[in-house]
């Protein structure tokens, strides 16, 4: 009994083997893509570069206003004389 199980594995395996060896490759088949498809995707492309840009937007308008907060503390320091002679004198 075990024997017979164990040609009926292998016959079970070899065939399956030769099925798949007759399946075509991935690069082999040729895709082609609906309309409604295409369209959805070259939403989301479109809808990810968006993203990036606004992102760097905020990115920039954070920088900025860390530059001006920076200055406006800078400018405040220097208006103290005690704060402005060890810095001018340096």
């Amino acid at each position: 009994m075990d024997n017979v199980k164990k040609l009926f594995v292998q016959a079970l395996i070899e065939a399956e083997n030769k099925e798949i060896s007759k399946l075509k490759g991935e690069d082999e088949i040729e895709w082609e893509f609906s309309e409604k498809f295409e369209n959805s995707m070259n939403k989301l492309i479109r809808k990810n570069n968006h993203i990036r840009l606004s992102t760097r937007r905020t990115v920039r308008r954070g920088l900025l206003a860390a530059i001006i907060a920076l200055i406006a503390v800078f400018s405040g320091l220097m208006s103290v004389s005690a704060t402005r002679e060890p810095i001018v004198n340096f």
